[in-house]
């Protein structure tokens, strides 16, 4: 349950990872060590972008290329408008949000 809301200040470019997704992607990296079809779903400049975001966020900066890869292919870009909740207070999250560019504000009702 989130214990605070989050809420656009500007227009936002998230990356949207939800909880199967994540649980999906993270559950199953011993056996998909070999990922090229994943990195082929993806145009290669997209790919290399995600990447670099990826690879500069600290949580994920120890990560093997293969392992990035393979979660970024579940991750969605979504454009999201000014003033937009993205999450209230109370409200159970299924997912994670990678904020790309934009500014969010997080705050306590």
């Amino acid at each position: 349950m989130r214990t605070a809301t989050i809420v656009c200040q500007e227009e936002t470019l998230v990356g949207i990872l939800t909880y199967d997704d994540y649980q999906l992607t993270l559950g199953k990296f011993e056996y998909k060590r070999n990922n090229w079809f994943y990195q082929a779903k993806l145009f290669e400049t997209q790919y290399n972008d995600k990447l670099e975001f990826f690879k500069k966020i600290d949580a994920f900066n120890h990560w093997t290329r293969n392992n990035i890869s393979a979660l970024i292919c579940h991750v969605e870009e979504v454009k999201l408008q000014r003033k937009r909740v993205i999450l209230k207070e109370g409200e159970i999250a299924n997912a994670v949000y990678f904020v790309k560019s934009g500014e969010i504000e997080v705050f306590i009702i």
